[in-house]
């Protein structure tokens, strides 16, 4: 096959893959409606939007749709009421934001670039630039308030928003436990689940954190090198360092073990009980 050919079927292919701009709208999970980008341009302005890539270290234009017209839009203005909103990806990563920060701060879904550059970017550590298609989510935030880029905030390869009214009640501390533990869910909640899952709540891009003990192979040292940075447990690991920049990082990363340490421990002491009510049952039966 001459290299002529192959440059036509490679540009098809791309063409192809980017032509799809749908974009669907869940509540709770449930599908509302699926619109795309000529509809989105139809109905709201496109906004020329400046941000700073903290990869390349240059300033990027996008042509975007400001995200608090498409979800008010969308959900009317009783989204603000809701707990957050479920990013879904083309890839599976899932990331949940609350809906405030969409409230409070500067959101837009970019669909291109308005600087005549590819619709790509670097991945977090520099090895490969990726498509950025159909949608990508970019925010203008002030420096000094939010000195680290939040990769849970900016997801790529977009393809729908889910306003979810709550997380489910197995993934919650009770009332009343550890502050560290309680501190650890929170983090968890918006640095892990969008790769991980906890008893099927979250994203299945990575693996389950409990049910499959993934969490157990690690000390407790490990388990916090590794979130501080993965690859100096394994320099292949994919997952990405525990923000650099965040506020009480070392605090915040030994809450996230705490928190799956009492996960790990409510899971053991659950699975006695129902190990010791079989074997309750089994006796009855013989006797």
């Amino acid at each position: 096959m001459s290299l002529f050919i192959r440059n036509i079927i490679a540009i098809t292919l791309s063409l192809s893959v980017n032509a799809n701009t749908d974009l669907t709208l869940f509540k709770n999970g449930d599908p509302l409606h699926t619109t795309n980008l000529q509809k989105l341009k139809d109905k709201f302005d496109i906004q020329k939007v400046t941000i700073f890539n903290p990869y390349t270290l240059k300033p990027e234009t996008y042509n975007a749709f400001s995200m608090k017209q498409i979800l008010s839009s969308n959900y009317t203005s009783k989204w603000i009421n809701e707990f957050a909103i479920r990013v879904t990806t083309k890839d599976g990563y899932l990331p949940i934001i609350e809906t405030y920060k969409f409230q409070e701060r500067k959101a837009f879904l970019a669909f291109s670039r308005a600087d005549n550059k590819k619709f790509v970017s670097l991945t977090m550590y520099k090895e490969k630039i990726v498509n950025l298609a159909p949608y990508y989510l970019i925010w203008i935030e002030d420096k000094e308030k939010f000195p680290s880029r939040r990769k849970a905030h900016w997801p790529y390869k977009v393809t729908g928003f889910d306003l979810i009214s709550n997380v489910p009640e197995i993934i919650v501390p009770p009332k009343g436990v550890d502050k560290r533990i309680q501190f650890g869910y929170e983090n968890v909640r918006k640095h892990c689940l969008s790769c991980h899952s906890i008893y099927g709540y979250g994203s299945t891009k990575v693996g389950e954190l409990i049910t499959n003990n993934l969490t157990k192979k690690f000390s407790d040292k490990k388990l916090r090198q590794l979130i501080h940075n993965p690859r100096s447990i394994n320099k292949k690991n994919q997952m990405p360092r525990f923000s650099p920049k965040i506020d009480m990082r070392k605090s915040r990363i030994k809450n996230i073990v705490h928190y799956l340490r009492f996960l790990e421990e409510r899971s053991d002491k659950k699975r006695m009980r129902s190990a010791e009510t079989l074997i309750k049952t089994i006796e009855e039966k013989i006797n």
